[in-house]
């Protein structure tokens, strides 16, 4: 039963994140994410985690205290994937940037982003 209640209430999120894209996006997203289970022989209908991100509660105390002035790159082919590695910095008050999100992008399509 509390398997079933998870189950529907992981879909609802699902599906209202879903709901920022338009048709054309969730077809791109579809299509990738059908391509990549076909690569990798595996089931179209299994859960996939198409991009990871992450940070640390000391990375996200800077970027409260400097977010002014926020720096965003995303750098090709840094993996065996080829897939993007996003960066988010700021800069701090004696002008060093630090790096304080770093993400792993399924690709450079526009939904990504």
């Amino acid at each position: 039963m509390l398997q079933k209640v998870v189950d529907k209430a992981e879909q609802e999120f699902y599906d209202q994140a879903i709901d920022v894209y338009n048709e054309e996006e969730k077809n791109d997203i579809y299509s990738f994410c059908v391509k990549q289970c076909n690569a990798m022989n595996v089931d179209p209908s299994s859960k996939m985690v198409i991009g990871t991100a992450w940070t640390h509660k000391y990375l996200r105390r800077i970027a409260k205290a400097y977010g002014d002035v926020i720096f965003v790159d995303a750098t090709e082919e840094t993996n065996d994937e080829e897939r993007p590695l996003l960066m988010l910095l700021v800069r701090k008050s004696l002008m060093n940037q630090v790096v304080v999100l770093q993400a792993v992008l399924p690709n450079n399509q526009q939904w990504v982003y």
